[in-house]
């Protein structure tokens, strides 16, 4: 990738299943620290295909917020005030 960075977009998967801080470090180190997309192929355990919707809800509210109010209210729990439910 880095000898062709326009023709290559980097990606890393990253591991269903541990905790909050643990995932977010890893996305900071990793996918945001060394300038990659984003994170790629999501392969739960068997049986833990209830572990993906979190990861793929955490990544829709960062691709359509900024890091503003707004993200923090829905990474805050208020999502229902947001949409006219709370």
């Amino acid at each position: 990738m880095s000898r062709l960075p326009g023709r290559f977009i980097g990606f890393l998967p990253v591991p269903l299943g541990l905790g909050q801080r643990e995932t977010s470090e890893i996305v900071e180190r990793e996918v945001v620290g060394r300038g990659l997309r984003g994170i790629g192929e999501l392969t739960p355990p068997p049986g833990g295909a209830g572990l993906i919707e979190p990861v793929l809800a955490r990544a829709l509210v960062e691709r359509v917020t900024g890091p503003d109010g707004v993200r923090d209210r829905v990474l805050g729990g208020t999502i229902a005030e947001l949409v006219g439910l709370g």
